[in-house]
């Protein structure tokens, strides 16, 4: 009876940290400027699974044994954790598979581990349709919160600006998050929970619940018609087909269906329809945006483009076609393998990190074994959905719930095709599968069907409380929980210090911006972000983001203390600040390699250290020329694209006296993009130093072109690039003709001579 009640305190301990995570996880926003939601949410649902999983683990201890009810899609679902496992073992980015690509988290193996191990454990203590009743209600909530926030968002206002690092760094005009597509799926998600709790509320006559959810309906119902005005129309018109079918299929099955779910699905599928087509009137559609300044346009990968990476990537060899390149690398991926387009060059540097939808991004990190793990996921909820249907009577509230989350689990598979899945949206489909596991166990649907986990053999079950096995098998277990809660506390720790070095960087770019910042104050506000960003690394030393953006800051650092060294006079000072500088040069550079060191397949992070040592070069530290010259190579084996690392790279071939191996480089970016224009008006910098006025002529006038074609006459390099060719026009070698005709008539050699220049 004291195991009974203690397993049942267990129970009840758990329950409210599942509820409590339900609520909070959507809000888990920390607004860094490369990731919104991955790292925040992954490590906030840490908080909450690591305690619950400790609490099962006492369970397992003190009753030898624990079953978790099965579903008939687990099979499925094991076998796409496998596939994620097998990828990350075998990937071309292992770190990058299991901690998310830049350290995020969400999307890594670590992430997905975590939401499954939440999301699975709630199916021993959720008890009873209240039990999923009250899970339903708090994910709605959290739901229907970010909602109203991206309501605000959408009409350029910031609810949240009350929070600094959120006024500094939140961009109003996205969803809170940030994909406009995915907040389409976690939209249509509360819709599909506010119809299904309506109809349970009305069918139980709870005047309170009717009220919440359709307050909680019309909210998330208002901002997903408003982000389909920008893009993701095709989510809704599935919504819609979902919906439809959620009120058909029940009627096939029975007639008369009861008259409160008619009608409730008539209602809120007749108000979504409408509202979706008033708004595809241009005048409503502009009434509902209100200012077009505050619409943001999400730029995403055509779906060609996303191909033709993913079978580079996976044709390097057999294996890769078999595993995949790795969960979560789709940007290595990317950089390495994206094709020569107007539009891809016009994102040079722009680092996509999934692709267009989520079935490219499974067959791109987790190759055939994963598309056929995916694929057999999807196939076996269609059949359970169809098997499900033709067995139910759909007499009581929980028949339609079960169709409402079979329905919805759906649908999240569906929108693959649409989108790729964030860490929430991974969330989203586990909860509802296991939400419809439990529901069918309640009713004795699936009888018999346990997965049972033991631990007999090495546990003796006392009979009242703890034996001394027991205890200390609890302390052995106890030891790693403890030490993954305080990893997962420190990470969102570093992660606060890091966004308010963020916030302090923002508002410092702000105000000079504005000349409002002294050159004492902008010291100080380096001095301080770089501080908050080494607590950070002390945290989280395996994090390459925080690495790369720390020896970017120092660097930052350096410029200013190189500028001062300059500015003084005084010798005593100068040797001051010269140890200074020679101090925080080894450590920006340190940071950098650092990056490399933990995911050296990344580009960003060689990218960065060459933009370091470039720097460090400029600023007449040419010892560092060779090493920055080697980096830009290795970067570039990872983006041989990216012409402006070939740029760079002649810029310092220049410093060091190379001009032949510079102009050697400038061709490499003429091939890519050979509208380049700074590249241009370098390379005919160097035919005039070598006194090549021909070739000067043609570069530059070549720049001139490309700045008329694209209206930037107007420029301070225009007008440059006009004063080199005046200068160059009289240094024009003069082709003349022996002929007698020529000689005759200087007019018409003047003519060619001048054409012959032009050409």
């Amino acid at each position: 009876m004291q195991n009974r009640n203690f397993n049942n305190t267990i129970e009840t301990i758990q329950r409210i940290l599942f509820l409590l995570a339900l609520v909070v996880v959507p809000l888990s926003i920390i607004p860094f400027p490369w990731d919104l939601t991955e790292y925040s949410m992954s490590l906030v649902l840490s908080l909450f699974a690591i305690p619950i999983l400790a609490l099962e683990f006492v369970k397992v201890i003190l009753s030898g044994s624990i079953s978790y009810p099965k579903g008939k899609i687990d099979t499925a679902i094991m076998f796409l954790m496998i596939a994620f496992s097998v990828s990350t073992v075998f990937s071309k980015s292992p770190v990058t598979s299991f901690m998310g690509f830049d350290s995020r988290l969400g999307d890594g193996l670590i992430g997905l581990l975590t939401l499954f191990v939440f999301t699975y454990s709630a199916r021993n203590f959720i008890r009873g349709i209240e039990g999923i009743i009250y899970a339903l209600m708090f994910l709605l909530i959290g739901i229907t919160l970010g909602s109203i926030i991206s309501i605000f968002s959408f009409w350029g206002m910031n609810p949240l600006s009350f929070i600094p690092a959120f006024k500094e760094l939140f961009t109003t005009g996205l969803p809170l998050y940030s994909s406009a597509r995915i907040s389409l799926i976690i939209f249509s998600t509360g819709i599909l929970f506010s119809t299904g709790l309506l109809i349970y509320a009305f069918r139980k006559y709870n005047l309170a619940l009717v009220i919440t959810t359709i307050v909680t309906f019309l909210v998330n119902l208002t901002a997903l018609l408003l982000y389909s005005i920008v893009q993701g129309y095709e989510q809704v018109i599935l919504l819609i087909a979902v919906m439809g079918a959620l009120l058909v299929m029940p009627f096939f099955r029975r007639k008369p269906l009861n008259k409160v779910f008619v009608i409730t699905m008539i209602v809120t599928l007749v108000t979504l329809i409408v509202g979706f087509l008033v708004l595809r009137i241009p005048q409503f559609k502009d009434l509902a945006i209100r200012d077009s300044s505050n619409l943001i346009t999400q730029v995403t990968i055509a779906p060609e483009v996303s191909w033709k990476i993913g079978t580079n990537a996976v044709s390097e060899s057999f294996w890769n076609g078999i595993v995949g390149y790795g969960q979560d690398t789709f940007s290595i991926a990317y950089n390495l393998y994206r094709p020569l387009t107007d539009e891809i060059l016009v994102l040079n540097n722009t680092n996509f990190t999934f692709p267009s939808n989520q079935v490219l991004n499974v067959f791109i990190s987790l190759g055939i074994v994963g598309l056929l793990a995916f694929a057999y996921l999807a196939v076996k909820m269609f059949l359970h959905l169809i098997q499900d249907w033709k067995e139910r009577e759909y007499l009581e509230a929980e028949d339609f719930f079960a169709l409402m989350l079979d329905l919805l689990s759906l649908y999240i598979i569906i929108s693959s095709i649409f989108i790729y899945y964030s860490f929430f949206v991974y969330l989203l489909l586990f909860f509802c599968i296991t939400l419809s596991v439990i529901l069918r166990h309640i009713k004795k649907e699936e009888k018999g069907e346990m997965f049972v986990f033991s631990l007999g053999m090495f546990v003796h079950r006392p009979k009242e409380g703890l034996n001394n096995t027991a205890l200390v098998a609890v302390i052995i277990v106890a030891l790693p929980i403890l030490w993954l809660y305080t990893q997962s506390f420190k990470y969102l720790s570093a992660g606060f210090k890091v966004l308010e070095a963020e916030r302090i960087t923002s508002e410092g770019r702000v105000l000079n911006d504005k000349d409002k910042l002294s050159e004492e104050d902008k010291e100080s506000l380096i001095v301080k972000a770089s501080n908050l960003y080494g607590e950070a690394i002390n945290q989280a030393p395996k994090n390459e983001v925080f690495h790369r953006r720390a020896s970017l800051i120092i660097t930052q650092y350096v410029e200013l203390l190189a500028q001062k060294y300059n500015k003084t006079d005084i010798e005593s000072e100068k040797k001051m600040i010269f140890e200074d500088i020679t101090t925080y040069v080894e450590i920006a550079v340190e940071e950098s390699k650092l990056s490399t060191d933990i995911a050296p397949r990344v580009y960003s992070n060689w990218g960065t250290r060459a933009n370091v040592y470039s720097k460090l070069v400029g600023l007449g530290l040419k010892s560092y020329s060779k090493t920055a010259l080697s980096t830009m190579q290795q970067a570039a084996s990872l983006n041989p694209l990216n012409y402006e690392l070939y740029y760079n790279a002649a810029q310092l071939y220049v410093i060091n006296n190379d001009n032949d191996s510079a102009l050697r480089t400038l061709n490499q970016v003429f091939t890519i993009n050979p509208e380049h224009i700074p590249s241009n008006v370098l390379a005919g910098e160097l035919s005039l130093n070598d006194k090549d006025y021909k070739q000067a002529d043609r570069y530059f006038n070549k720049a001139k072109e490309i700045m008329d074609k694209y209206g930037e006459n107007d420029s301070e390099l225009y007008k440059y690039v006009v004063k080199k060719l005046t200068e160059i026009t009289p240094q024009l070698p003069k082709e003349t003709e022996q002929s007698d005709k020529s000689a005759e008539n200087g007019d018409k050699i003047e003519d060619q001579t001048q054409k012959s220049s032009q050409d």
